[in-house]
């Protein structure tokens, strides 16, 4: 279809708002409501000068989403007694791997950063006798090199 830079302005104006773009949720491909065959037998005004109307999509990346944990912490334990929860998360990024670390908590805690069990045995000795211990487990997607 050929048409005129001010006749383009025209029609697009009297597109409904949902056919001037759209976002595809899944690809996050957008795309543009420029004259299709739907729209043919609509009246456009005409110049002089002619000039081509083109249809195109654009890619939009969608950027890196955070893990979220998908397990409950145990939370209480004895002392002396091993302490034992195997912490589980998911990513909605594909082919991101999870690492588990312990960004705060008592010495005689440990997580493993690969399985996610935190475990360990409170003591009746320094801090592991504490009523009250404080924990902070974080999971993220493990560093990757970038492929050139």
């Amino acid at each position: 279809m050929l048409t005129t830079p001010s006749s383009v302005s025209r029609f697009a104006q009297d597109l409904p708002a949902e056919e001037k773009s759209s976002l595809n949720a899944v690809d996050g491909q957008v795309g543009f409501g420029f004259p299709v065959n739907a729209h043919s037998g609509r009246s456009v005004g005409c110049d002089t000068h002619l000039s081509a109307v083109q249809g195109f999509t654009v890619s939009v990346a969608i950027p890196n989403r955070a893990p979220q944990f998908t397990s409950t912490p145990i939370t209480t334990t004895t002392v002396g007694r091993v302490y034992r929860y195997t912490a589980t998360a998911s990513d909605a990024d594909a082919g991101d791997e999870l690492r588990f670390f312990l960004a705060e908590g008592p010495s005689w805690l440990s997580v493993s950063s690969v399985s996610g069990i935190v475990s360990g045995t409170p003591t009746e000795q320094g801090e592991g006798a504490e009523a009250v211990q404080a924990c902070v487990l974080a999971v993220r997607p493990r560093p990757t090199t970038p492929h050139r």
